[in-house]
């Protein structure tokens, strides 16, 4: 299975573009489950349950070029910007993402994983 955050469909000559932002629920090994357990993680809180099976059809239907992103919102929300208060959430759901309490924007943006 590849790391890279993007997925992408084979080919590149597709008519239309069409993009997934919470089709993942990966976590990048360095910040564990983020204090989340797996029961969570498997809830709607990680990801939108089943919308990257609805992009993947649409995606062959329509001819279009797919990009998902593969890791959980509860890394990041990556349609927002760092500097929106939600995109690295802290509570979701009465869930508490533990290992967001203590990001800053300079810290979660820049630091490696």
């Amino acid at each position: 299975m590849s790391l890279t955050p993007l997925g992408m469909s084979a080919r590149e000559d597709h008519r239309f573009l069409l993009l997934c932002d919470h089709a993942g629920r990966l976590i990048p090994k360095p910040l564990g489950s983020l204090g989340v357990s797996p029961a969570d993680l498997a809830r709607h809180i990680a990801d939108d349950i089943g919308a990257l099976g609805v992009s993947r059809r649409v995606s062959e239907q329509h001819d279009a070029e797919l990009i998902y992103q593969r890791y959980s919102r509860l890394v990041v929300d990556c349609n927002r910007p760092p500097h929106n208060p939600t995109a690295f959430v802290t509570m979701t759901d009465g869930t508490t993402i533990a290992g967001n309490l203590d990001l800053t924007v300079p810290g979660c943006c820049h630091a490696p994983v």
